[in-house]
């Protein structure tokens, strides 16, 4: 198993009085999941119902006051567990914010490729500009500024610096739902594409039931906190019985709620 999660509990505290004991409200109620190689599995959920404190549990981001997070065999909040977070990496919905606007591409690029051994100047160049070809842009992109690409270019390179650690899955926190909807269709081609051809497994996390369905394999439903229905085919998604799914089905047109 590349990722699994057992009983994920999270509690974020509460304003209250400074006299009174500040009581905590729970994110993540004893949430339990795994990803299998090769897999893409969405969690969806309206907002504030956990998936992105989830995410950011399963990414290393912050430790479940309870429950265990095994990656590539280890526990990714152990000490020793260096394997394990090298094995994932993230790209986030907010792509302008993901990356520092007075830095040129290719600065941007080299932050993570720093943390790899032996790699001059020259090499770190070239190996951006791989990157970037890996992602349908030209080394040209590595001396231009955020502000001079477009979106859908912007979340590109965001992607190609995720994958500079060659990590084994990605963890897609909304990451198209901030783009266009044709611009949307090309990111997710692209990561289909970079699934089929290096082995990526990713944790597609959303809001977006169409985004699901053109992606994923399977799919979560997450509701205050916990998951309340799992769709191991994708393709049989309009068969959920939970209202909430339901619900959240019905309100999209195409699905076939009879």
């Amino acid at each position: 198993m590349l990722l699994q999660a057992s009983d994920i509990h999270v509690s974020f505290p509460e304003a209250s009085p400074f006299f009174l004991r500040r009581r905590r409200r729970p994110v993540l109620k004893g949430v339990s999941l795994f990803l299998r190689e090769g897999q893409c599995l969405g969690i969806v959920g309206e907002s504030g119902c956990g998936k992105s404190t989830l995410g950011r549990v399963l990414i290393g981001l912050l430790r479940p006051e309870r429950g265990r997070v095994l990656v590539c065999g280890e526990d990714l909040y152990d000490r020793r567990g260096t394997k394990a977070r090298r094995c994932g990496s993230v790209v986030f919905q907010d792509y302008t914010s993901s990356v520092n606007p007075r830095f040129r591409i290719e600065a941007v690029m080299n932050e993570p490729l720093r943390t790899l051994e032996g790699l001059g100047k020259r090499e770190l160049r070239e190996r951006a500009a791989e990157l970037l070809e890996r992602v349908g842009l030209g080394g040209e992109f590595l001396d231009r500024y955020p502000h001079q690409l477009s979106g859908g270019q912007l979340q590109r390179v965001c992607i190609a610096r995720a994958l500079a650690g060659a990590p084994r899955f990605l963890l897609l926190d909304e990451a198209v739902s901030s783009l266009d909807v044709s611009v949307q269709v090309q990111i997710m081609d692209l990561l289909a594409e970079l699934k089929e051809t290096h082995g990526l497994s990713y944790l597609f996390i959303t809001h977006d039931l169409e985004a699901v369905t053109y992606l994923c394999d399977s799919v979560l439903f997450m509701h205050d906190g916990v998951f309340v229905e799992e769709t191991g085919d994708v393709s049989r998604i309009g068969d959920v019985t939970h209202p909430f799914a339901r619900r959240l089905l019905s309100a999209v047109a195409g699905f076939d709620m009879a």
